[in-house]
């Protein structure tokens, strides 16, 4: 008997390791803080947080992105599914760079969704994603073959901070 129960405890935890792997391959998620031009001098100084988050997939795969969570704030997210891989922005504006572009996707062959954020949502009906996001920097719930997926990003890369005009 305590055969068959370590082998079926093996064969099950061999099973979860290996069989369940998502269709995100690899993610890039960056921050930048973005400071406006005109501010007050004795007011308070106002920075906003832009994001930059694009997932890495097999091509010819159907990923249907429904949530993300940035911190503890769900939002429906605006996907862009023709992004061209290598991904650059240019640095106008930034301060401590001395680089006048920073990569922020390198070049590929699979394909790049980029994630965009909209405004926050309620989400007391996604239990699963809204825990994640309490030990995540960013959760991305998604439909693959039919079924809700998640995945999770641990930090975002900072960027230099842009200033506005």
């Amino acid at each position: 008997m305590k055969k068959i129960l370590s082998v079926l405890f093996l064969f099950c935890l061999f099973g979860n390791v290996f069989g369940q792997r998502g269709a995100i391959l690899k993610s890039y998620a960056y921050a930048q803080e973005f400071m406006p031009g005109t501010q007050q001098q004795d007011a308070e100084v106002k920075t906003l947080t832009t994001y930059f988050i694009y997932l890495e997939i097999a091509k010819k795969t159907d990923v249907a992105v429904k949530y993300i969570w940035i911190g503890k704030n769900c939002s429906v997210p605006n996907i862009a599914t023709n992004v061209k891989s290598p991904v650059v922005i240019v640095n106008n504006g930034a301060m401590n760079t001395k680089e006048p572009t920073s990569q922020l996707v390198p070049k590929t062959s699979n394909t790049i969704l980029q994630i965009m954020p909209t405004e926050t949502i309620d989400d007391k009906n996604l239990r699963t994603g809204k825990r994640l996001a309490c030990k995540n920097a960013f959760v991305i719930a998604y439909i693959y073959k039919g079924k809700w997926c998640y995945y999770s990003g641990k930090a975002f890369k900072s960027l230099a901070m842009q200033f506005g005009m």
